[in-house]
């Protein structure tokens, strides 16, 4: 086979779970909330005189200035996709799987130069195990935090292939480097650190170069440096523009610890680690119940023992390399140590809550330490053979990680057509109040868009301002929010012709109340036997949270269930009762009232 029709064969087989799943997703309407809708809007607004030039709005907050994700490449490589394919929701999810399907392309590329066939199928059956463990939905949904999972895969790569002297390489990791770190600020750290690696190694290359390799490495470092600076223009232009700027808010909030929001540290960011170079976890675990990397269960866990096996195997396998004097495979394995490193520091400097999302980008490093040393285990038991049998031996070994390949892409596949959005309670009951909403609106007016959500974070403010933006209406909300909703979508109330108030739980019935208020659509999502189980899953929640000492939360049951189920000190049986109160969810109803009405 062709190597190029190969790299197009394995690219068609990883891409496959992705495009079953987003057929799949085509059939309902999808309503994108929160985080989801925040980026609808910025991708809607590339190529016009409002494009973004920095990211989503995150967890960062540094005296009183909200601060965003460093950069906007991940709205620009959206932005195509959603336009050619009419601006939707779909075009969105669509748009999110074409910018996998280059990672994926990418990678096997970058593989395929590096070492043939043999490495090209080893990559692919990498980037079938990962995948497979984060799930199609993680993998078709644009969140900020998933984007970047398959880039990183590249931009160790491309650090890779530099290490070893391919300098042409150099602009490919700039250039997947900057998307990985503008997109979610974690991989800032990461990114950085293997940017400074592939620089020592370009300029080691440089002084023991000969006047023509000389110039050959000026070029592609040149090159690099004007897709670095094109890049990361955009963020720069927004330093300029305000005071302070979104680079200075980030500077700050890293560089100086928040009182209220302790580091992890280094102890117990190397137990993280550890788990997550648990391989039986990122592979039977993974088989068995595909998506577990973006899950929890709590009957399969990753295992810090377990990692620690693999990382005394990885460890071995260096050193044996190092003996064998292989010095592609001593490279692979500085990439994999400097990765293990990065990952640990930025995990020690990880502020507040250990979430999921934060850890993922480990996966990969475990996925390249488990490749060099499989690729190890075999240049050392090469040796011991003659060469016709060592022949025989390296083709089983390129069938064997096919199969895998093969097995893990199917798994995904199989499980693509039951693929369900994460949110999904709200988003199906946004999608029911959307319609009569749109109805009851004149595009000619303008709307102040408001909500006081007992149940979801505000999910479905966001996600009403986003799909009355996409129909054209003319609509805004208040400045204390003006980061998050970009500052062209501020709404002054004395400026507004009516006030859209989203209301669910108990501030339905508050603003059902108001004189003045017109509700113009409703959805209660339960039926009378789960209006039921609701009210008795509160009952047992609110006594729970008292008979432990959480009467603060306990208060905080009806006015914001997602911050209760997310609060550290909730026991794990008291979240599981949240959880399938979440899962239930409550009424949803939407008012005009004229401006200024207010409870």
């Amino acid at each position: 086979m062709q190597s190029r029709t190969m790299v197009a064969a394995l690219a068609a087989l990883l891409i496959l779970p992705l495009f079953v799943a987003l057929l799949g997703f085509h059939k309902p309407t999808w309503t994108p909330v929160l985080d989801l809708a925040q980026t609808e809007l910025r991708v809607r607004d590339v190529g016009t005189s409002n494009t973004p030039l920095i990211g989503l709005p995150g967890r960062i907050l540094y005296d009183g200035q909200q601060g965003s994700h460093p950069g906007p490449l991940s709205f620009y490589a959206l932005a195509p996709t959603y336009r050619i394919l009419g601006s939707s929701p779909f075009a969105l999810q669509a748009g999110t799987v074409v910018v996998h399907t280059g990672a994926i392309v990418a990678a096997l590329l970058i593989a395929r130069r590096r070492g043939g066939t043999v490495l090209t199928v080893g990559v692919a059956a990498a980037l079938a195990l990962l995948i497979n463990g984060f799930g199609v939905t993680t993998l078709t949904e644009p969140w900020n935090p998933y984007l970047p999972l398959l880039w990183w895969v590249v931009v160790v790569l491309a650090v890779w292939s530099v290490v070893c002297g391919d300098i042409a390489m150099l602009p490919v990791a700039v250039l997947a480097g900057s998307f990985c770190a503008q997109t979610h600020v974690p991989y800032l750290v990461l990114c950085l650190g293997a940017g400074g690696l592939a620089t020592i190694a370009a300029i080691v290359y440089f002084r023991r170069a000969g006047p023509s390799a000389r110039r050959s490495i000026l070029r592609w470092t040149g090159l690099s440096a004007a897709v670095g600076v094109v890049a990361w223009l955009p963020p720069i232009i927004d330093q300029l523009r305000h005071r302070p700027g979104n680079l200075s808010i980030l500077l700050n909030y890293f560089t100086r610890t928040p009182p209220t929001e302790p580091t992890v540290g280094l102890r117990d960011a190397a137990d993280f680690v550890l788990r997550h170079l648990d391989v039986f976890h990122l592979s039977v675990d993974q088989l068995a119940h595909p998506g577990l990397l973006v899950a929890t269960d709590p009957h399969r866990n990753a295992s810090a023992w377990r990692g620690a096996i693999v990382l005394a195997l990885w460890a071995w396998a260096a050193v044996a390399a190092v003996r064998a004097r292989h010095h592609t495979l001593m490279r692979l394995h500085l990439v994999a140590a400097v990765g293990l490193v990065l990952v640990l520091l930025a995990t020690s400097r990880i502020y507040g809550v250990v979430w999921y999302y934060l850890l993922l980008s480990t996966w990969t490093v475990t996925a390249v330490m488990t490749l060099a040393a499989v690729w190890t285990a075999v240049v050392v038991l090469g040796t011991r053979f003659r060469r016709d049998r060592g022949e025989r031996m390296a083709r089983a070994g390129v069938a064997c990680l096919l199969a895998i390949a093969v097995m893990f892409s199917a798994r995904s596949t199989w499980v693509a057509p039951n693929a369900r959005h994460s949110d999904a309670t709200v988003v199906s009951e946004l999608n029911a109040v959307v319609p009569a909403t749109v109805s009851a609106l004149d595009h000619n007016a303008r709307y102040l868009i408001a909500w006081d959500d007992a149940a979801f974070f505000g999910s479905p403010g966001y996600g009403l301002l986003n799909e009355l933006d996409r129909r054209g209406f003319r609509v805004g909300s208040f400045d204390g929010i003006r980061v998050i909703v970009t500052p062209h979508r501020v709404l002054q109330e004395s400026e507004a012709t009516a006030r859209i108030q989203l209301a669910t739980g108990q501030w339905v019935d508050a603003w059902r109340r108001v004189s003045g208020a017109t509700e113009v659509a409703f959805v209660d999502p339960r039926n009378p036997t789960q209006t039921a189980r609701f009210a008795q899953l509160r009952s047992e929640v609110i006594d729970h949270l008292r008979s432990n000492g959480l009467d603060d939360l306990a208060g905080l049951v009806d006015l914001n269930l997602f911050a209760v189920s997310i609060d550290t000190r909730v026991p794990d049986d008291i979240k599981s009762r949240l959880a399938e109160m979440l899962e239930l969810g409550v009424p949803m109803a939407v008012f005009i009232t004229p401006p200024g009405t207010h409870l």
